[in-house]
């Protein structure tokens, strides 16, 4: 277990000001339940602090004043974490690594900062309250009170709702030193002015960035030493961006990743020595995969190591598909069928029937 992690998680879909959405509360308890998986984040249950719409409102909300949660009910976890019970703040660093996680409405207003903040519950467009997430999280790592944030925002970053993104609330002693070398890793659904998508994906309604994003977290292979970084996550999600979004008229997410000194997200073993990019005297297998009886050409064919690793994602193309892999043993599957294979690579061409 992750003891030193700590992860805020907020998740809104009622907004009587703005409108309402159908999967951010979703989003954020899928992102929380990662956090808290012994193979995700590791993370103590007692370490993750939810701020949801049904905590507040099992009928949805109709009277915008009164509709939460609101911005104070982030900036209370936030105190609650930072300070002890006499209001004192806690010596720094509290922990490892702190989450930061919001999805609902959000906005870029006319910043030029690569930023996004969430519209809180009771905002309208003439009282439009929000929480400024890359500024806290920027308040937080220039304090130091963590080793390293990970800024999560999925909502839009339209450029015309409101004016202005406010200053951090929070009020943190600078750490010039220390809080330059805080780890960061700022992730966001969408680019500067697109909005963020919500579709139907495995009979929910649920957010294409979170979705994706989750999906590289339990999916990035490890490197040489089990290491799933930040870049490596990024990679994942803009490969994969194409088929979850092919009519996203973006360039996908914006991922902001230290490459010189990157967020371990995960570890988990190794991938075998191609994925790990070792070992290249080793001769290759050319795997030839024919589907019969035939599948849409938009089905997937998953490969996996002899220890069940899912280490290839295969597009079946003219009911074919084909990889090369280093000698062993594997399985593979398409995905949402029954229809599975073992099989070994042993130098050459395999031709393999699903």
């Amino acid at each position: 277990m992750n003891n030193r992690d700590y992860g805020i998680v907020v998740g809104i879909d009622q907004y009587p000001g703005l409108g309402s959405l159908e999967g951010a509360q979703r989003d954020a308890e899928s992102f929380a339940n990662w956090l808290v998986d012994p193979n995700g984040g590791g993370l103590p249950a007692g370490n993750v602090r939810k701020i949801l719409t049904r905590q507040f409102h099992p009928p949805p909300p109709t009277c915008t004043a009164q509709a939460n949660p609101n911005a104070h009910r982030f900036y209370s976890e936030v105190g609650d974490l930072l300070m002890d019970s006499a209001g004192n703040l806690r010596s720094f660093p509290i922990g490892r690594r702190l989450y930061l996680y919001f999805s609902g409405h959000g906005f870029l207003g006319s910043s030029n900062w690569e930023e996004a903040a969430l519209y809180a519950a009771n905002a309208s467009r003439a009282l439009p309250e929000h929480i400024p997430g890359t500024r806290e999280a920027d308040a937080v790592k220039a304090s130091a009170a963590f080793d390293e944030i990970v800024l999560v925002m999925d909502c839009c970053r339209d450029v015309t709702l409101t004016g202005r993104i406010s200053e951090s609330h929070l009020c943190l002693p600078p750490d010039v030193t220390r809080g330059a070398a805080v780890r960061t890793c700022y992730a966001y659904a969408v680019r500067r002015g697109y909005q963020a998508q919500e579709r139907q994906i495995e009979g929910d309604v649920q957010g294409v960035f979170t979705h994706v994003l989750l999906e590289a977290l339990r999916r990035t292979p490890g490197d040489g030493e089990g290491r799933v970084t930040g870049q490596a996550v990024k990679d994942y999600i803009h490969n994969r961006w194409s088929d979850m979004v092919p009519d996203d008229g973006s360039t996908g997410p914006l991922i902001v990743v230290d490459s010189a000194n990157d967020v371990v997200l995960a570890v988990r073993p190794p991938g075998p020595p191609a994925q790990a990019g070792a070992m290249p005297e080793q001769p290759l297998t050319q795997v030839i995969f024919s589907v019969e009886p035939p599948v849409t050409d938009s089905g997937i064919i998953v490969v996996m190591d002899g220890q069940l690793r899912e280490i290839k994602r295969l597009s079946i193309r003219n009911s074919s598909a084909s990889c090369a892999l280093v000698p062993g043993i594997y399985k593979a599957t398409i995905e949402g069928t029954s229809r599975q294979k073992l099989f070994q690579a042993m130098g050459g061409d395999v031709h393999e029937q699903l």
